[in-house]
């Protein structure tokens, strides 16, 4: 008959004969009687998580695609502030800064208080997806908001250094978020 129960375990960290498995003796610390086995779980001595404890982000935490694509969609901010005449009223020359700004607080916002796993890889991922949605507004709606339009021969010139730097923009971004993850304690 077994009469271990959880606090007299052998690998309760409690009990001062605990032993580590691997050890030559046995379940009731009989030698020879095989290696003990650990079940799964934290190991002895360390502190258990209670409920609502948060873990770091891991690798193999899945990438949000819904979020990705949800983020680069702030790029419609360009073309509603146009439409709405709100880049007008600000001026022509400080709208790329608050757009920019506003764009990179909606991200950090939502990622880092949001504790989305991944947040580099997700901003990074996310500026990507902005450049493409812009470049797309730029050859649909760029006549119609008077810029001309980008011409389809500059589109191969204007593709990659355009997604370059704003894959760079959600990178830098996605530092911020992954600092704001940290500085609240992780994800939960």
């Amino acid at each position: 008959m077994n009469t271990n129960t959880p606090e007299n375990e052998p690998w309760n960290a409690g009990n001062a004969s605990a032993r580590r498995p691997g050890n030559s003796t046995g379940e009731h610390g009989q030698a020879g009687s095989g290696p003990a086995v650990r079940p799964a779980g934290p190991a002895p001595g360390a502190p258990v998580p209670g409920p609502g404890a948060r873990t770091p982000a891991r690798r193999s935490d899945p990438l949000s695609w819904p979020l990705v694509l949800g983020l680069g969609a702030v790029a419609l901010l360009w073309p509603l502030m146009q439409l709405t005449g709100l880049a007008d009223a600000i001026g022509r020359q400080a709208t790329p800064l608050v757009v920019a700004l506003a764009v990179a607080l909606v991200w950090v916002g939502v990622v880092g208080l949001g504790r989305a796993p991944r947040p580099v890889l997700t901003l990074t991922l996310a500026g990507v997806a902005y450049g493409v949605y812009l470049l797309v507004l730029g050859i649909v709606l760029g006549p119609a908001l008077g810029d001309g339009g980008i011409p389809l021969s500059a589109i191969p010139w204007a593709m990659a250094p355009m997604l370059a730097l704003d894959a760079f923009y959600g990178f830098l971004a996605g530092l911020l978020a992954l600092v704001v993850q940290n500085v609240r304690g992780g994800r939960s």
